[in-house]
């Protein structure tokens, strides 16, 4: 008979040891996408072994779900959608490089309507005024100094000969004669200088007339350079003119097809060229545009009249400008 508890002592009946847990991987998984690849490195240690985790349970779609909502940047799911935000920027496209033109051209046209709303002459003329002054004074200066540097030796030499003349004749420094002399070479030095005052001051209105034009021609820059960036604008508001004529056109054609021609004579009406041609009126109001669709509603599905509304307080925007441009 076997002794109690013998059968747990054999050696074959002993219990089988647990296994040792796998080595864990530290490899990274193989990306198909670059952008996968960028966002797995941007995340710390124990993200990316979440990742592994949910990439060996679940499958590769949830792992790069989490993988998007980890990194915050772009990842492409299986099938090649790519969702999420791109790391960097996009790279242009035709209609984007358009897009920045004519919005940044619409900007320009904004700054400097802006600046000629604000501009009044009288501050112009008072933020140059201090430095007018100067200049005209530093012109008299330089014209008398130049007077003055000329004529010293000449105006000595003759007060000095008025005196000889006195001194020749014997007459009394005192007497009439003497005071005539001597008054007819005082008037005539008295009126050189006073031709050179006059030139003096002429010289000085035109430093101030010089840099008046400098001043003017500085302020009107912006203005000027205007020409030059104005393209991508009216070439944007043009096409905004052409859509919304083109769109026109195809509800009158609608309104006729259906014969609703109260509702085409209207629509008519809206058109800048009174149904199709032509470029006088002004560009539709909101009040046209919500006008239009309610004359449309029933026909098709119409966008929200809202946004149209506001689309179209661009083009009523660039109105003036585009006849300006053409005129």
């Amino acid at each position: 008979m076997a002794k109690k508890g013998a059968l747990a002592k054999d050696p074959k009946k002993r219990a089988t040891p647990t296994p040792p847990p796998p080595a864990k991987n530290t490899e990274a998984p193989k990306f198909k996408y670059e952008e996968n690849k960028a966002a797995y490195g941007g995340l710390n240690e124990k993200q990316q072994a979440r990742y592994n985790t949910i990439l060996a349970n679940k499958g590769r779609a949830a792992a790069n779900k989490f993988l998007q909502t980890a990194s915050g940047g772009q990842v492409v799911m299986p099938g090649g959608k790519r969702v999420g935000q791109p790391a960097g920027p996009a790279a242009p496209t035709p209609e984007s490089v358009t897009e920045e033109g004519f919005m940044g051209a619409g900007q320009a046209y904004q700054d400097i309507t802006q600046q000629f709303r604000d501009f009044d002459p009288m501050q112009m003329q008072q933020q140059y005024e201090q430095v007018y002054s100067q200049e005209m004074d530093r012109a008299r200066q330089n014209i008398m100094s130049q007077f003055e540097r000329r004529n010293a030796e000449e105006f000595e030499r003759q007060n000095v000969d008025v005196q000889r003349q006195i001194a020749e004749r014997g007459l009394d420094p005192n007497s009439p004669a003497a005071q005539a002399l001597m008054k007819q070479n005082t008037q005539r030095q008295d009126l050189a200088r006073q031709e050179a005052m006059s030139a003096a001051e002429q010289s000085a209105q035109g430093v101030q007339q010089q840099m008046f034009g400098q001043a003017y021609q500085t302020g009107m820059m912006p203005y000027e350079q205007w020409g030059a960036i104005q393209q991508p604008y009216i070439a944007g508001i043009s096409a905004q003119y052409q859509a919304q004529e083109a769109q026109l056109q195809r509800d009158f054609e609608a309104a006729m097809k259906r014969g609703d021609r109260a509702s085409a004579e209207r629509i008519a009406r809206m058109s800048r060229g009174g149904g199709g041609g032509g470029g006088g009126q002004p560009a539709l109001t909101p009040y046209d545009i919500l006008e239009r669709q309610r004359l449309l509603a029933g026909d098709q599905p119409q966008p929200n009249p809202w946004a149209a509304a506001a689309g179209s307080f661009a083009g009523s925007f660039g109105a003036g400008l585009l006849n300006q441009g053409g005129s």
